[in-house]
């Protein structure tokens, strides 16, 4: 079976130079917290779990932030409840960067896969490479190692195809 490439296209960089400390966002909904990976220019430093639900801890998780990269557009859940509730999640963040007059970037699941030649389709097979390259890059980025699950590694690679994208290394 073929591997199925995107069309998608990815964001131009709202900024000229990678911001001291920006976020790269991996929205979840329901009961587990989003995860967000915190980078000091092109490097991640730590991992810290939002919970969406308060407004409080969405506006604390940008602070001090230059940038908000967002995974966004892309899968929206197994129904129409679970979909509205991501696309509330996601709107809440775009909201607070947005009254921060922090730049906000919100970037397709198949447009950072593109970027990281990662497939992006099945999901199951998407998992599978992002675990493979999680694993590989741990040598280069000491963060990677400490990605131990899915939206951990999302929101890092999501980070990664963003540094790498946009030529920050």
């Amino acid at each position: 079976m073929a591997v199925r490439r995107s069309r998608a296209q990815f964001p131009a960089c709202p900024i000229r130079l990678a911001p001291e400390r920006w976020v790269s966002i991996d929205p979840a909904s329901g009961a587990k917290p989003t995860i967000a990976t915190v980078w000091r220019g092109p490097v991640p430093v730590s991992f810290a779990a939002v919970d969406h639900d308060d407004h409080e801890a969405v506006s604390a998780s940008m602070d001090g932030a230059g940038l908000v990269v967002l995974e966004g557009g892309g899968f929206v859940g197994p129904s129409a409840a679970s979909s509205l509730a991501l696309e509330r999640v996601r709107g809440r963040f775009e909201a607070w960067a947005k009254a921060k007059g922090v730049p906000y970037v919100e970037v397709r699941p198949d447009g950072w896969r593109g970027v990281l030649s990662l497939p992006a389709r099945p999901r199951r097979r998407a998992a599978v490479a992002g675990r493979s390259l999680c694993r590989s890059l741990s040598s280069q980025l000491g963060l990677a190692a400490k990605a131990t699950n899915d939206d951990k590694r999302a929101a890092l690679l999501l980070g990664w195809a963003c540094v790498q994208a946009w030529e920050w290394t």
